[in-house]
């Protein structure tokens, strides 16, 4: 993958080697022109502050803000490509879960029309259903289906 040059003013320059690459060259091989030593983007997104110091130390104050400001770049880019993986596998379950349970609905409707079917053969039209009544507690009231809750 290409990218941009460093700095507006890298690329403005006529003595910088970034006017006179193309524009699809990478930044790293611009800056190792000037005495970096070579690093891909990968090592150098791997790299800690502290190793990338080390490597750097005696170099040119500019060349060591755009390596730091490229590492950083790279590191943004790994994060928001994390960020877009996860989000897409988390779509793919959400999907995955919908399916799964709309099937569950779908079979949870089946099994209540059988089950109101059975209820229909075996109990035919117009006998209203047998009043359910709970054991007598202190209170005595229960829960009529027809008529709610009543007290006696």
């Amino acid at each position: 993958m290409s990218s941009p040059s460093l700095s507006p003013a890298s690329s403005k320059s006529p003595t910088s080697p970034a006017s006179s690459e193309s524009a699809g060259s990478s930044r790293s091989s611009q800056l190792n022109l000037q005495g970096v030593p070579e690093l891909s983007d990968e090592e150098l997104a791997q790299l800690s502050v502290r190793q990338l110091n080390m490597k750097l130390q005696g170099q040119d104050r500019k060349i060591v803000t755009e390596l730091k400001q490229k590492r950083r770049t790279l590191k943004n880019r790994g994060y928001a490509l994390n960020c877009r993986v996860r989000r897409v596998q988390n779509q793919m379950q959400l999907e995955a879960d919908i399916v799964m349970l709309r099937n569950q609905v779908h079979h949870l409707t089946e099994t209540l029309r059988q089950m109101q079917a059975r209820l229909q053969y075996y109990e035919p039209a117009g006998t209203p259903p047998p009043i359910p009544t709970a054991p007598q507690t202190a209170s005595s009231s229960y829960y009529n289906f027809s008529q709610g809750f009543t007290t006696q």
